[in-house]
């Protein structure tokens, strides 16, 4: 049979699930006195004959449960099978097939290899830092200087390699923001500052 036509069978078989619930529930609820309606928590309402919102858990798992019982999840798709959690949701269908002997391979995207050299990279420029003050006091006012334009030059390169990377990362959820030069020199010129 073809899925679609079980999906919608599965699906009209629990809309007549929950309506023979919904009606079984208003001509219980209705034979019983008023004191003991209110007490019941089987079909609790708020307002307008909306559910609360805790009795929606309870409803979904006996729906799941009678579902289990009746057989509606048998002979799924890939039932008892392990799920796939290797596909990249964010590479394009025409890109799967390269990612995937790619990682068979051992190698990774060239995005992926990028974001790792640009992480390292900043911490090499964080590390240069911190040996830079740590001889601050006793480095010349002119090597100070020649330093920092080294620091610049290293904030430059790595804003460059970030933007190379944003433009080639599959999404946006993965692009890295580029380094502030002003907020990057202000912690460069602030020694006595923890970065």
């Amino acid at each position: 049979m073809p899925r679609r036509y079980l999906d919608r069978r599965a699906e009209a078989e629990i809309e007549a699930m929950l309506a023979a619930e919904q009606q079984a529930a208003t001509e219980g609820a209705a034979e019983r006195p008023a004191d003991q309606r209110q007490s019941s928590g089987a079909t609790k309402r708020v307002g307008s004959g909306r559910r609360a919102a805790g009795d929606w858990q309870g409803l979904v798992e006996q729906r799941i449960q009678e579902g289990m019982e009746q057989g509606l999840f048998d002979n799924l798709r890939g039932a008892g099978q392990p799920l796939n959690l290797d596909e990249d949701r964010f590479v394009p269908d025409d890109m799967r097939m390269a990612f995937r002997m790619l990682r068979s391979s051992g190698l990774a995207p060239l995005w992926v290899d990028m974001n790792k050299e640009i992480r390292e990279d900043i911490a090499r420029m964080h590390r240069f830092r911190a040996h830079v003050h740590s001889q601050w006091t006793r480095i010349s006012s002119i090597e100070r200087e020649h330093r920092r334009d080294e620091y610049v030059q290293r904030v430059k390169e790595i804003n460059s390699k970030i933007l190379s990377y944003n433009i080639i990362a599959p999404s946006s959820s993965v692009h890295i923001g580029l380094l502030l030069l002003d907020e990057e020199l202000g912690k460069f010129d602030r020694p006595d500052q923890p970065a």
